[in-house]
Order: C-alpha cells, then sequence, then structure tokens
C-alpha cells in the first residue's frame, strides 16, 4: 500500500514538472494529478502547448535572449542580426560593474546612534 501512494506522488509530481517547464502552473497539475489520476496529470501535460509568454519572460530575465528593436521578435541576446528581419541589431549595453558584498555604512544623522 505504502509503494502505490509512493508512486502516485512520484508521478504527481512529474505531471508537474513536465508541465512546469512549459511554463504551465506546476501546482495545478500537480494536485490534479493527486486528486484525479498522476496518468490524467502526466497526459494532460504532455498534450498542453507551451505558454510562450511565460517561456519568453523567463529566457528574457535570464538574459539568454532580448527582443529585436526593429520586428519586436525573441532572438538570442548574442545576435548581431536578427533572424527575422535581418535588420543589425546596435550592440548591448555593457552589464554594470557589482558592487562588493560589504556595503560601506553611513554614519547616522546627527543626535542617533547605531542599532544594536
Amino acid at each position: 500500500m505504502e509503494a502505490v501512494l509512493i508512486s502516485w506522488l512520484a508521478f504527481a509530481i512529474l505531471g508537474a514538472v513536465i508541465a512546469g517547464a512549459k511554463g504551465r502552473s506546476a501546482v495545478g497539475f500537480f494536485f490534479l494529478g493527486l486528486l484525479l489520476s498522476p496518468l490524467l496529470s502526466i497526459i494532460a501535460a504532455l498534450i498542453v502547448k507551451p505558454n510562450q509568454k511565460v517561456l519568453e519572460r523567463e529566457a528574457l530575465w535570464k538574459g539568454e535572449s532580448r527582443k529585436c528593436p526593429f520586428c519586436a521578435e525573441l532572438i538570442r541576446s548574442e545576435a548581431t542580426v536578427c533572424r527575422y528581419c535581418s535588420r543589425e541589431l546596435p550592440p548591448l549595453p555593457a552589464p554594470a560593474p557589482r558592487t562588493t558584498a560589504v556595503q560601506q555604512r553611513r554614519a547616522p544623522p546627527a543626535g542617533m546612534r547605531w542599532k544594536a
């Protein structure tokens, strides 16, 4: 009986992972598999189309991609020519230098003390 429950939970998690990789709600697919059937959640996660808006937003946030300023299509961040409109792209701005982990502390305003 324990093996059935563990495999039920494992397959529900598998359905959630597949759905999450496609930009869908992993929590929703997990509960779908947990309540109805893990096989149903896996099949539904495999059939459902990827959520392009979420996947594009993640790629932009990670810095893997950028949008072409001329045609607004998603392209790799290293690209120099857009593969959709064939226009030359402006270079990416240089990344801002990172600050050190330890920041300088300013003195407190007059009449106040440091908190312990």
